[in-house]
């Protein structure tokens, strides 16, 4: 018999993607980079800075829009992993 959690009807898409890539927290920590603490907190509804959303995204292979769309605006998203951008990069 199935004892529903209290937050199976409410489940974060988060906490869903994680689950269906075979990862716990901790796994999902060492592969985005995010601390296991950030990611609990995440899928019990804090909002995610940009990097943080950004950085779960692709260590969960899909995208803020899909995992944060509700909350986060896409658009704002900045790559935390990206280089400064110059004065050169900013013109081109």
């Amino acid at each position: 018999m199935h004892i529903p959690s209290r937050m199976d009807d409410h489940d974060s898409p988060v906490r869903v993607a994680r689950r269906r890539a075979g990862l716990d927290q901790e796994q999902l920590a060492e592969r985005s980079g995010v601390p296991q603490g950030t990611i609990s907190r995440i899928e019990r509804g804090q909002t995610p800075n940009s990097g943080h959303a950004l950085r779960l995204a692709r260590a969960l292979g899909s995208t803020v829009e899909e995992l944060f769309g509700h909350i986060v605006d896409a658009d704002a998203v900045v790559d935390p992993d990206a280089a400064p951008a110059t004065d050169a990069t900013r013109a081109a």
